[in-house]
């Protein structure tokens, strides 16, 4: 009998583990756009988008998130939510995740569980901090947190290195981590709209930097000097409040 509960345990535990597919397969997958279809067969769904839902038991309504095993792209947007459902982090395949829209603070610790994710958006919340565990997400190559009240970075964020676009513009960053020199293979990245006035030396080591929106941000000489001498070849828009807009085309 301990045998067949353990079987039985070990084929759920594997059913759970979906095969991740990839860009291509994953666009060409359903889109579900609300619970009640989607709950018809919850083991086949890949891809739900919910928006504008109803804020009235709203988290008893996307509780039931969790039980589509295999999801790998959950949107949840314009639905006025202050945290992401519980359930959400129990979505272990989940690739992207996208809460832009919301009324969202903050993004809980358990957001490392997400191992698989490769895209997170958050952007027009009111998320003004975020946790260390954020460095768990190994795999995630985009992601977009503008337009929120965000003043500083953990050092943590520097151990995705796999990222290659990152948008954090609109914030009130004060100062950004000299862990971000890690960042190896980023292309794109987004600060304009913050309060910026110094930037960390190393991003001289952001060697595949490609577009620098700096725009918007009180830089001082210094900062300016070093973004030509040490990426000489980014493409960089910058913007020293009060001065107009100077793009600077390498």
């Amino acid at each position: 009998m301990r045998n067949l509960i353990t079987a039985l345990m070990l084929i759920n535990f594997a059913g759970a583990q979906a095969q991740l597919l990839d860009a291509e397969e994953l666009a060409a997958a359903p889109i579900y756009y609300n619970l009640k279809s989607a709950g018809k067969n919850p083991s086949k769904v890949y891809r739900l988008h919910l928006t504008g839902l109803k804020p009235k038991n709203l988290q008893e309504k996307l509780s039931v998130v969790k039980s589509f095993t295999q999801l790998q792209e959950l949107k949840i947007t314009r639905c006025g939510l202050t945290e992401i459902p519980p359930g959400v982090f129990e979505l272990r395949n989940l690739q992207e995740l996208n809460v832009e829209y919301n009324l969202l603070s903050f993004l809980p610790g358990d957001i490392g569980k997400l191992f698989n994710l490769k895209k997170l958006s958050a952007s027009y919340n009111l998320i003004d901090s975020l946790s260390p565990e954020i460095g768990s997400l190994k795999k995630l190559r985009t992601l977009n947190l503008g337009y929120n009240f965000i003043r500083f970075l953990p050092g943590e964020i520097g151990e995705l290195k796999e990222l290659r676009t990152v948008a954090l513009n609109d914030n009130e960053l004060l100062s950004l981590p000299s862990s971000i020199g890690k960042w190896e293979n980023i292309e794109t990245l987004v600060l304009n709209g913050n309060n910026l006035r110094r930037l960390p030396p190393e991003m001289g080591n952001l060697k595949h930097l490609r577009f620098l929106h700096i725009g918007n941000n009180p830089l001082t000489d210094e900062a300016v000097y070093m973004l030509h001498s040490q990426l000489p070849h980014t493409h960089k828009i910058i913007d020293r409040l009060p001065y107009p807009t100077t793009i600077y085309n390498h």
